[in-house]
């Protein structure tokens, strides 16, 4: 993994089945496994929020001009959530991805229970809304690269087996952004690891 994480801006647009046009979010590749999780307070993570914010901006004014309110109240939901955190007083920094990382947590979280409530229609409204938000994320940790942060974190605390699993994930809790990866996936690929090595 990268010692630095690197914030480049694509041009390359990509567009969804609605025909509207998004831009696509900065690729920014995981930082060490090392590094502080409050990217928001770093000037490259300034740089990434502030390109996100934009982008998020300009294409809720392109949604609304395409009267494609799918897309629009996904990015109006991302972006109250956004200023709601802004305006918290006592939250912790986060990145403006973190952000959108969480809506997409809720938005999954929603999805299932529509579905196993019968509601086909809400549930797909929900991960087409998930699908719209996700480009906007930096590149995601890979599995392999979670696994090589949990065994570091393993070494770390000394932790011998799943009964550990609290200190490890403290560990990658605070050293690896929500951005960066679900939780739920960082606690699944640290259970695989810690039970490889019991």
């Amino acid at each position: 993994m990268n010692s630095r994480p690197i914030a480049r801006c694509l041009l390359r647009q990509q567009s969804f089945a609605t025909g509207v046009k998004l831009a696509v979010a900065p690729t920014v590749r995981p930082a060490a496994f090392t590094a502080r999780r409050h990217v928001a307070t770093t000037p490259a993570g300034d740089a990434a929020n502030e390109l996100i914010r934009n982008r998020l901006k300009n294409d809720l004014k392109t949604a609304m001009r395409a009267k494609n309110t799918t897309l629009t109240t996904a990015i109006k939901s991302v972006l109250s959530s956004i200023t709601y955190h802004e305006k918290s007083a006592g939250a912790a920094p986060l990145s403006v991805a973190t952000l959108i990382q969480r809506s997409l947590k809720k938005r999954k979280e929603a999805a299932d229970q529509f579905r196993a409530g019968g509601r086909e229609d809400l549930a797909t409204k929900e991960e087409e809304e998930c699908k719209m938000l996700e480009v906007y994320l930096p590149k995601q940790m890979t599995e392999e690269e979670l696994a090589e942060a949990v065994k570091a974190a393993v070494a770390e605390v000394g932790a011998n087996g799943v009964k550990d699993l609290g200190k490890v994930m403290k560990v990658l809790n605070a050293k690896i952004d929500d951005a960066l990866a679900p939780r739920k996936l960082v606690s699944d690929v640290a259970k695989r690891v810690l039970q490889a090595s019991s």
